[in-house]
């Protein structure tokens, strides 16, 4: 059996374009606040392994955040998941795979 819709209740083109639109936003929306829950929670273990493993206290663990949303801000550029790639990888020697562009 089909159902079919009198031609008041069916939308527009524009009205179902906003209704995507809107829908990707508030979706979007809320990645960016899971995602930025991830990434909070992943600093604060780090902060906990290096306090633990090394002794790090309030002003080196500072130091180090410091440093990492400074990097954060240049991530804009071309060639920074390169760069960040030769250092972790190449030069300290660390286990990661490579970083996408």
């Amino acid at each position: 059996m089909k159902c079919r819709l009198p031609n008041k209740f069916k939308l527009t083109k524009k009205e179902n374009q906003l209704i995507h639109e809107e829908s990707h936003r508030v979706v979007m929306e809320l990645m960016g606040k899971e995602t930025e829950k991830i990434v909070r929670k992943t600093l604060k273990m780090c902060c906990v392994a290096l306090n633990r493993e090394y002794g790090f206290g309030k002003a080196r663990l500072d130091k180090l955040l410091d440093t990492y949303f400074k990097l954060v801000a240049e991530e804009d550029e071309d060639n920074f998941a390169y760069h960040l790639d030769k250092v972790v990888i190449d030069e300290l020697g660390l286990k990661f795979e490579r970083e996408e562009e």
